[in-house]
């Protein structure tokens, strides 16, 4: 049995019949909005003005960051590239050094390490003179 205050589902509620009256009307609204010439031209030159001012806003911001000797986000994703390289060849090394240890422990077990002296024991110890690799390293 139907309560006398609810309606029915048939019938459409105030509500519904404006929301429908509504988007009726907007949709009216948007086809005449875009059916005019000016009002589409108007919206993208609106749109290229507006993408023209984040350009120079950014070149702008670039510019004040360099003259303040600040690093911009760019400068700080360079360097943390560069880090995780640096990162990876100090990993390669270490590997490489532990290999060599592992090798040399390896081949003399009779030897206790901490009697052995170097080959090199007693001998001056040149300083070596740099070289264009060490450049390269340290630009890389």
């Amino acid at each position: 049995m139907r309560s006398k205050t609810s309606p029915s589902e048939d019938e459409p509620t105030l509500l519904g019949r404006v929301y429908e009256r509504g988007e009726e009307t907007f949709g009216q609204f948007l086809d005449d909005l875009f059916g005019r010439r000016g009002v589409l031209r108007q919206i993208r030159d609106t749109a290229d003005r507006a993408s023209e001012a984040r350009r120079r806003l950014d070149r702008n911001l670039q510019f004040l960051l360099k003259v303040l000797n600040l690093p911009s986000r760019a400068d700080y994703e360079r360097l943390l590239a560069r880090i995780d390289g640096l990162q990876g060849n100090l990993l390669n090394i270490s590997m490489k050094l532990d290999r060599l240890l592992a090798m040399r422990t390896s081949s003399s077990p009779h030897r206790p390490q901490d009697t052995a002296q170097s080959p090199n024991v007693g001998r001056s110890r040149r300083k070596r003179k740099p070289d264009s690799n060490d450049e390269a390293l340290l630009d890389e």
